[in-house]
């Protein structure tokens, strides 16, 4: 079983599809980034999927604060 604490999330797979209704995703409340054993580690791939977020997010910040000096 794992520890509440590494629950990101879970979701209700049926018929080999993610369910799109009510109950198809839940938060994991207890998660948490930084625990008595460390703090979280993702995958390579997902570090990278973080990284690529992450420099578009920062790309649309510039770009609202540059509109913002017009």
């Amino acid at each position: 079983m794992p520890d509440p604490n590494d629950i990101i999330a879970s979701v209700l797979v049926q018929n080999g599809k993610v369910h799109q209704g009510e109950g198809g995703y839940e938060k994991g409340e207890l998660h948490r980034l930084v625990t008595m054993d460390g703090a979280m580690r993702l995958s390579e791939g997902l570090m990278a999927l973080l990284q690529q977020a992450l420099v578009r997010v920062r790309g649309m910040e510039k770009e609202i604060a540059g509109a913002g000096k017009r």
